[in-house]
């Protein structure tokens, strides 16, 4: 397990990265945090996942600057479609898909806002499979045919009492039903929003916007049973659809390009306002609507990686200008 720094175009990317103990190759999964940040919890996760067979890596989307203008700054991205948060989020994916110990097969998991972000990026045909815990697009419309057309097979679990997530897990499972896309959607009775984050026992400092949060969604505690179930499920509906995780290798429609609609986004300054404005866009207010649209993220073409040293110590460019650098930092 590693902590390592992504030098992009815009600044730094601290990440960290876990690793399968077997051999590889290993298929490659994307761990999106919750509105926190970097974490021991979210680091947790990622080596979960590598225990199960992934070469994991969980950036940090809120690195470049203070933590509350991160979070609303990757809300915003998240109902626009597009921004720094999805560009982050792409320069890692091309990291993993140009690993020689990685299968070129990428998923997603996230959580809380990395659920949102899990669940925009089902469309994307860069990646094979995600894992979208307790997030959703803040638009009405974002379960009709014409948002998740094309969507790649999605395993999804939320809390029965998640105010911010009312409705969300039936409505998720209905649309995918109609689309005919493969996944496994549940709601658990007795579980909060962010019931798979174990902040708490991970010794976590717990910011404060969390329990401004936690007016909008009726809490957001760790919930072991149902965490326990969710984490089965997740590995279970991996391996259904590959000889190894998410390397899927079944046949299925041609996944078409779709198209994304820009939001109205809520603006606020400073204080308390920008904390309530943040819990909102965390809990996906009902009262966004759609706006202009604008043309969907189209797949990202394959980026060349020369990497200068073996892992880990792993310096390389991409055709992006991305240096990405596998070395420890003290961060």
């Amino acid at each position: 397990m590693s902590l390592s720094t992504i030098v992009t175009e815009r600044g730094e990317l601290t990440a960290h990265i876990a690793r399968p103990a077997d051999d590889g190759p290993w298929p490659g999964v994307i761990v999106i945090h919750d509105a926190g940040g970097m974490s021991q919890d979210l680091r947790n996760q990622a080596d979960w996942m590598a225990s199960e067979g992934y070469l994991a890596i969980a950036p940090d989307l809120f690195a470049w600057g203070w933590r509350l203008r991160c979070l609303l700054a990757a809300a915003r991205d998240l109902n626009a479609g597009n921004g720094r948060a999805f560009d982050d989020i792409d320069t890692v994916r091309a990291w993993l898909t140009d690993q020689p110990d990685c299968t070129g097969r990428i998923g997603v998991i996230g959580f809380c806002i990395g659920g949102g972000f899990a669940l925009a990026l089902a469309r994307d045909p860069a990646i094979s499979a995600t894992s979208v815990n307790y997030g959703v697009i803040g638009r009405e419309d974002a379960y009709d045919d014409s948002f998740l057309a094309g969507a790649c097979p999605i395993v999804a679990s939320y809390g029965g009492k998640d105010r911010s997530n009312k409705g969300t897990a039936e409505r998720l499972e209905r649309a995918l039903t109609r689309l005919g896309v493969a996944h496994d959607v549940k709601e658990y009775p007795d579980a909060e929003h962010g019931f798979l984050n174990d902040h708490k026992g991970a010794g976590d400092h717990v910011p404060l916007v969390f329990a401004v949060m936690a007016r909008f969604t009726g809490g957001a505690d760790y919930h072991d049973p149902s965490a326990r179930d969710a984490r089965r499920r997740i590995v279970a509906f991996s391996t259904t659809f590959s000889s190894r995780k998410l390397h899927l290798d079944t046949e299925g429609p041609a996944r078409e390009p779709t198209a994304t609609l820009r939001l109205c986004q809520t603006k606020s300054s400073g204080g308390v306002a920008a904390i309530r404005a943040a819990a909102k866009a965390l809990s996906f207010a009902r009262s966004w609507k759609p706006a202009t649209a604008v043309a969907r993220r189209s797949a990202p073409a394959a980026r060349p990686v020369v990497a200068t040293s073996a892992v880990p110590d792993i310096v390389a460019t991409s055709s992006s200008g991305a240096t990405i650098s596998d070395q420890p930092t003290g961060r």
